[in-house]
């Protein structure tokens, strides 16, 4: 549990900067990377807004991600 709070909370510092727009959704990415510098693979990464997931996923073996939501739900 520590683990996915920790990978929300530093995906939550790097998606301002990587959101892109698609045809009424918003897509966020990012890359999930450990104290250490290390790409994180297979990782959980959840969007949410407040309790409530809108978007989840697992990184890639290079700790990528990618994330869609509909637009309009995030703030």
């Amino acid at each position: 549990m520590k683990r996915v709070l920790l990978l929300i909370l530093l995906a939550m510092a790097i998606l301002p900067g990587k959101v892109r727009s698609q045809a009424g959704t918003v897509t966020y990415s990012g890359q999930i990377h450990n104290p250490g510098g290390d790409a994180i693979d297979y990782a959980t990464v959840v969007l949410l807004q407040g309790d409530r997931q809108i978007a989840g996923g697992t990184t890639d073996d290079a700790g990528n991600f990618a994330l869609k939501a509909d637009r309009g739900i995030i703030h």
